[in-house]
């Protein structure tokens, strides 16, 4: 576990993500499986709610995917049977979902919201827009705050694995003529400044909570999730 003292630094290992200075870690488990019950309710209305355009081809979807993943690997990581690999991939997880879920929440609000359409936003949608690019995120931060966890800064490579979406989505687009986000063609300066911005976003995101995290928390985090210790 790691120890807290007043004025100095301790280094913090991916164990971390298994302790919380605020409650104890069956409160944590709690916390996280519900946090983990209400992705599984955006996501399920969501998929059934989607229309033409396929649910997995768009990103808000993807990271709804893999913060469903990290709420139930991270709640599955506090117990001791859990193998090690789960608690590994919990904090991983953590570190690809926070900065992208970020980046998407200010992407949306900034580029996107705006320009919807008057009389498109029905009480229905506005509800599971302000659940995907607003609840969502402040689970995880309420999540990342209560928790001992720490971004590693070598790790700041984790959070463009969502860059494989960029594919998929210029596939789509170019293919069947339809872009799946109205800014985002692939025919003009305009997508790629967008698509330059969001990956700036994220990874400035990574960086300033690697950065303020053991200023907040009085520690820092060394340690590799590779070859760490990870039995508890």
């Amino acid at each position: 576990m790691t120890v807290y003292q007043k004025g100095c630094n301790v280094d913090a290992s991916p164990l971390s993500i298994l302790s919380s200075r605020f409650m104890s870690r069956r409160w944590l488990a709690l916390f996280r499986a519900s946090c983990a019950m209400f992705l599984m309710f955006t996501i399920i209305i969501d998929y059934t709610a989607v229309g033409n355009i396929p649910y997995i081809l768009y990103l808000t979807h993807w990271l709804s995917i893999l913060n469903l993943a990290y709420f139930l690997t991270s709640c599955c990581a506090l117990y001791s049977f859990c193998p090690a690999f789960i608690k590994q991939s919990a904090y991983i997880l953590n570190e690809i979902c926070i900065p992208n879920n970020i980046m998407v929440c200010a992407m949306y609000w900034v580029a996107i919201h705006p320009f919807i359409r008057p009389g498109y936003l029905t009480t229905f949608r506005l509800f599971r827009n302000i659940a995907d690019h607003g609840l969502t995120l402040a689970l995880l931060i309420v999540d990342f705050t209560i928790s001992d966890t720490l971004f590693i800064k070598g790790h700041v490579f984790w959070p463009t694995i969502v860059l494989t979406y960029i594919p998929v989505n210029a596939a789509y687009t170019l293919t069947h003529n339809v872009g799946i986000y109205r800014v985002l063609t692939f025919r003009d300066t305009l997508s790629y400044v967008f698509l330059s911005v969001a990956v700036l976003v994220s990874l400035t995101s990574f960086i300033v909570i690697s950065w303020m995290g053991p200023y907040l928390k009085r520690s820092s985090a060394t340690e590799s999730v590779y070859g760490a210790d990870i039995s508890i």
